[in-house]
């Protein structure tokens, strides 16, 4: 099937490929190509409209032209509603809102629907409600794809099955909500694509699997809440992909597992929009790196932030302006580093928290009251290069039984050797001023 981009209201037909391991932009450009206009619907050889405000699917009286079947297309636009409660419902493509003016609902109760597309939303307002029952989607499902539309699904139970891609808030304004069930995604989530685009998912409980890439603002706004339940994510986790675009995650409760990486603020490859994710309950469960961007910030709360199991040591590269802030709670993880040596990032502990770390080497790293940074039998370097700021009572060292010597390179390059171990924590706490004073400071084990 051709796929198109809505630019505007315009369509730009084009079609671009990416398997499942594909980089970030081939699945971007996927998810700029693969936008379904009613015009790519040749391949259904009639349309039959709903005409009644309100009735079964499966009574042929309701729909101009008989129940649609495998090749025929159903359109719900004015302003009625279909209900389906029985099992082999069919139809070509699904149209909820197709005009400005249109408007079109589903309520799904039990029962089966296939169709290879939906459009909930096109022009006009579409709406789709499942509590129960399995939808089948053979290609691609979309709420809100031109800017004057509005397309809301919502899941209280049942299975949706979405073949490909999703996308919410394409050019209009879409919205998903899961209080239960589960939703299966072929290959990649995106909320808010063109620039005048909005999409929010709202994860209350159920199961959501994305396949491969969950999309947060490729040019517009893009917004998850997961306030319990289950979001898996095949490969990575992207917020903000152009310089515009906006993407954020909220994890309160639940379970959020990413099998690669988390992009904050950008690509995997550069930094580019604005990226926010929050943790303040729950599990998020990543088996990659985090990366934060310079318009990027990650705020650790009282959730948990877990490597995968496969790789006990978590890194957290920061670039530039970005910030990882602990806001709450203990927290452990690996390595905490800049992805350049020349654009470091910012780590800030607020008061009161508590951070362990392998390794850590930042521009800046803020400690507040009563917080306390645990720098665990460091592997290579911790390295400050810019400024140190301590509100708190303790800095700790761990570095455990190391038999090697210790040494602090100072602002000129200079080595002063520490003989034990333990020299190294007390520096920590009383040498602070030697860190302020000069750039390009930095603690290190020495390695024989």
């Amino acid at each position: 099937m051709d796929a198109a981009t809505p630019s505007g209201s315009s369509p730009l037909r084009r079609t671009v490929a990416g398997g499942p391991r594909a980089t970030v932009g081939a699945h971007v450009a996927l998810a700029f190509g693969a936008v379904v206009l009613l015009t790519a619907w040749s391949g259904a050889s009639a349309q039959t409209n709903w005409n009644v405000s309100s009735g079964n699917w499966s009574d042929a009286n309701s729909w101009t032209a008989g129940e649609p079947d495998a090749n025929t297309g159903a359109a719900i636009d004015n302003g009625g509603t279909a209900t389906i409660n029985q099992t082999g419902e069919v139809c070509a493509y699904l149209s909820l809102g197709t005009g400005s003016s249109d408007s079109g609902t589903v309520n799904m109760g039990s029962g089966t629907l296939e169709a290879n597309t939906v459009h909930v939303g096109y022009a006009g307002t579409g709406a789709f409600t499942q509590s129960g029952g399995t939808h089948a989607v053979g290609v691609h499902l979309y709420a809100g794809i031109d800017s004057t539309s509005s397309g809301t699904y919502e899941l209280q139970d049942g299975n949706l099955n979405v073949a490909k891609a999703e996308w919410y808030g394409v050019a209009g304004t879409g919205a998903f909500t899961q209080s239960g069930g589960t939703h299966t995604v072929g290959t990649i989530l995106c909320l808010g694509q063109a620039s005048t685009g909005s999409g929010t998912y709202d994860l209350q409980d159920g199961n959501l699997h994305v396949s491969q890439w969950t999309l947060l603002g490729v040019s517009g706004a893009g917004q998850f809440t997961q306030s319990g339940g289950t979001h898996t994510i095949g490969v990575n986790l992207l917020l903000g992909y152009d310089p515009n675009a906006s993407g954020t995650y909220d994890l309160q409760d639940g379970n959020l597992y990413v099998g690669g990486s988390v992009y904050v603020g950008g690509s995997d490859i550069a930094a580019r929009g604005t990226g926010t994710v929050t943790v303040t309950g729950g599990t998020m469960t990543v088996g990659g790196t985090v990366r934060v961007w310079s318009s990027g910030t990650f705020n650790l709360g009282n959730g948990t932030l877990a490597p995968d199991s496969a790789d006990p040591n978590l890194r957290v590269d920061i670039e530039n302006d970005g910030l990882f802030r602990v806001t709450a709670g203990s927290h452990t993880v690996g390595h905490v580093v800049s992805i350049d040596a020349n654009i470091l990032g910012t780590t800030q502990l607020d008061a009161n928290t508590s951070l362990s770390v392998s390794m850590i080497v930042q521009d800046t790293l803020t400690i507040g009251a009563g917080a306390t940074l645990t720098i665990r039998g460091c592997d290579d370097t911790i390295g400050l290069m810019d400024g140190l700021s301590i509100g708190g009572d303790d800095l700790q060292l761990d570095v455990g039984s190391l038999s090697n010597q210790s040494c602090v390179l100072g602002p000129d390059g200079g080595e002063t050797p520490i003989p034990e171990p333990a020299a190294l924590a007390l520096l920590a706490l009383g040498g602070l001023a030697l860190i302020r004073r000069g750039r390009k400071v930095c603690l290190m084990e020495a390695r024989s």
